[in-house]
């Protein structure tokens, strides 16, 4: 674990999924430093976690036209570095009433799960 990551205590489950995927990042981050490969499996897993953040987003989203629905989008802001996202305007309004994005990002912690089940075979 990196230096510094010490479990919050009392924290909501927002807090406490942060810190359990953070957790899962840098024991991937020693795995590949152990191994002395590039961190090409890192980058892989954050694009495999954001095209999965993506599909969640998008099946649960509660349609009216399609317009927010359809607008969601992937954008690769650098290694390692994905950002799940829409411009339409009242998406805020939607995810409040929603919990839209709540419900995907409540998943994440199976699915890094997964993937590092996955990618330590790969190694």
């Amino acid at each position: 674990m990196a230096l510094g990551s010490i479990a919050p205590r009392g924290g909501t489950k927002a807090d406490k999924r942060a810190f359990y995927i953070q957790q899962q990042i840098d024991k991937m981050q020693e795995v590949q430093f152990e191994i002395g490969k590039p961190l090409d499996i890192f980058d892989k897993l954050m694009r495999d976690l954001a095209y999965a953040i993506h599909g969640k987003i998008v099946e649960t989203e509660r349609v009216d036209t399609g317009r927010l629905r359809s607008s969601y989008v992937i954008r690769r802001m650098g290694y390692a570095n994905f950002i799940v996202g829409t411009n339409v305007e009242y998406a805020p309004y939607v995810e409040v009433r929603y919990n839209t994005v709540k419900r995907a990002v409540d998943m994440v912690p199976s699915f890094v799960k997964r993937l590092l089940k996955k990618y330590e075979k790969q190694a």
